[in-house]
């Protein structure tokens, strides 16, 4: 079995996949460290406690969810702030094996590339706009990049500086204007990637952008 894509993380940490599906997953990840260190990182990044019902997997996880926290004390903070819904939205009952969630603060943009980067992949969606640093006027936040005619969906992915995701939707075309109930403030530091989904399960995703709105 080949390496899990990020739509079959985000299955499997959300718990979408059927007890066939799920229990297939488990096997592969118990046989495969980078499987198994891409989920831990998923359940980290997002502030949620590691609890997939698998008892082997679950004291493995646990160990080294113990050991990710002490260890990255200058780059995380412990604290009830949860990293968004970045692609899942989910609920797991753990509350005395950890008993703290990870929020990145001061956010990196060369950091961020690498955790919603595809890692299976060298290539990247092409930004049109807004690009790398981009001021945009706070009632017209609109995206585009460029067309790749293979792909079958595009996830566009808003998120705040804190690392919440404020924005997220697939469509099938290479642009999309954020509905006017997404609240943007004012001079407020803003990130965005776009994600290409094929029909073969590869996946490419732009770099992370940043922009601000007046």
């Amino acid at each position: 079995m080949e390496h899990l894509s990020e739509i079959q993380i985000a299955a499997f940490v959300d718990n979408k996949l059927t007890k066939d599906e799920r229990n297939n997953l488990i096997k592969h990840i118990l046989e495969c460290e980078k499987c198994y260190n891409d989920i831990l990182e998923t359940f980290l990044l997002l502030g949620k406690k590691p609890d997939i019902g698998f008892s082997e997997l679950d004291d493995k996880i646990k160990k080294k969810a113990l050991s990710f926290g002490a260890n990255n004390g200058d780059s995380i903070n412990k604290s009830k702030s949860a990293f968004g819904n970045y692609k899942i939205s989910i609920s797991f009952a753990l509350a005395l094996i950890i008993v703290f969630t990870v929020v990145i603060l001061n956010v990196d943009t060369s950091k961020k590339e690498k955790q919603f980067r595809d890692n299976n992949t060298s290539k990247y969606v092409n930004i049109i706009s807004p690009n790398e640093g981009d001021i945009i006027e706070n009632e017209n936040v609109s995206f585009s990049w460029d067309k790749i005619d293979s792909a079958l969906l595009y996830r566009v992915r808003i998120y705040e500086e804190s690392g919440n995701v404020l924005f997220d939707t697939s469509i099938n075309k290479n642009n999309i204007k954020v509905p006017i109930k997404i609240k943007v403030k004012e001079n407020e530091k803003y990130f965005w990637d776009v994600q290409a989904n094929f029909s073969n399960g590869n996946v490419i995703t732009s770099k992370l952008n940043v922009f601000t709105t007046k």
